[in-house]
């Protein structure tokens, strides 16, 4: 198996919390002892959720006396909202997501200045999936095509747009678009409902792994001027290269 083309990473997924807290009916309490918590991150098929899980075991763990409520939600996007709102003390999102909402900058019209960093917890990689025969070796080739760009309000979502937009291209140019979560987008494709797919997870993610046991795919380069163009107009992302034999069965 030869090296994946050049791809683009952002500098990873972060755990942040809200300096206000949740409202009225979430809030952090201490009767009998007991804090309370509010911790929003993905889909249950993602990796958000898991990683949000595992942390709050880990913690509870440490101090019996933490009840942490994990909960499902959109993505990056959606948990930077729902912080800003109130409704959750903590969240998982990339950390681009996160510098955009307490800049309010990009998708976020006000800056939610209550979001700070916790921790960094491990770098992700978009990367796109496209059918074998489906015609799409380039970004450029997602014109007419039918593209699953992620869930609505995840960072997928805002990664895709941000790369048709350096490429002269929007999701109107898109034939069909689909607002779908890792587990749909890799249905969707294995199905044939979809040509292309947007992932933003680390690499050697199970979706992408189950595709290419299964389907015959391969991954979509992003590269030449336009990488460099979305590197330097976005600080958070980085070339990246999927390493050989990250996925049993894809020839990139």
């Amino acid at each position: 198996m030869r090296h994946a083309p050049w791809l683009l990473s952002v500098l990873g997924a972060t755990l942040v919390f809200a300096l206000a807290g949740c409202g009225d009916g979430n809030s952090a309490n201490t009767a009998g002892g007991t804090q309370r918590y509010v911790v929003v991150s993905g889909g249950t098929s993602g990796v958000y959720y898991p990683t949000a899980t595992a942390i709050t075991r880990l913690a509870g763990r440490v101090d019996p006396n933490l009840v942490i409520d994990v909960q499902t939600s959109g993505g990056s996007v959606a948990n930077a909202r729902k912080l800003g709102q109130g409704n959750a003390h903590l969240a998982m999102m990339q950390n681009d997501i996160a510098a955009y909402a307490r800049s309010g900058q990009e998708m976020f019209d006000e800056p939610i200045d209550t979001i700070v960093g916790v921790a960094a917890l491990y770098p992700e990689h978009i990367q796109l999936v496209a059918h074998a025969d489906s015609g799409v070796r380039r970004i450029a080739d997602l014109r007419g095509k039918r593209v699953a760009i992620g869930d609505i309000g995840s960072g997928t979502e805002a990664n895709a747009r941000q790369i048709l937009r350096a490429h002269g291209l929007s999701v109107d140019d898109l034939g069909k678009v689909e607002r779908l979560t890792a587990t749909e987008s890799r249905q969707y494709l294995q199905d044939r409902r979809i040509d292309v797919a947007f992932f933003t997870f680390g690499v050697g993610t199970a979706a992408i792994q189950d595709l290419a046991r299964n389907s015959d795919i391969r991954l979509v380069p992003i590269d030449g001027v336009q990488r460099r163009t979305l590197i330097d107009q976005h600080g958070f992302y980085r070339a990246a290269v999927v390493p050989a034999g990250a996925y049993e069965g894809l020839d990139t």
